[in-house]
């Protein structure tokens, strides 16, 4: 009975973080990096489509990636997945620092 309850935390624990934006990539990417500044997220390295931060001893990369696939045919706007992965850490705080970052985007 508790493998399936263990099963489901350690998806859970893996789960990406992810919000939904309509914001050009470029602008959510500066947004990020400024949000690094106001937590104090050490910049790691930067492309045009990801960021890599670390804080308290966690490493993560928050990424954005165009939503082309979206079922509904009548969507005039460009979306994007802004989504987060744990690099190195520990899971609980990586969740939290990436939660609060997101949040504010």
């Amino acid at each position: 009975g508790g493998d399936a309850a263990a099963a489901k935390r350690q998806r859970m624990e893996v789960a990406p973080l992810c919000t939904v934006t309509n914001k050009e990539p470029r602008g959510v990417l500066r947004e990020i990096q400024k949000l690094f500044g106001d937590y104090k997220v050490l910049l790691r390295s930067a492309c045009p489509t990801s960021l890599k931060g670390e804080k308290n001893r966690v490493r993560f990369e928050i990424a954005i990636t165009p939503i082309s696939q979206v079922q509904k045919t009548d969507i005039k706007e460009d979306l994007y997945l802004v989504h987060s992965s744990r690099l190195a850490g520990d899971v609980v705080a990586f969740r939290d620092v990436c939660r609060r970052l997101l949040i504010k985007l």
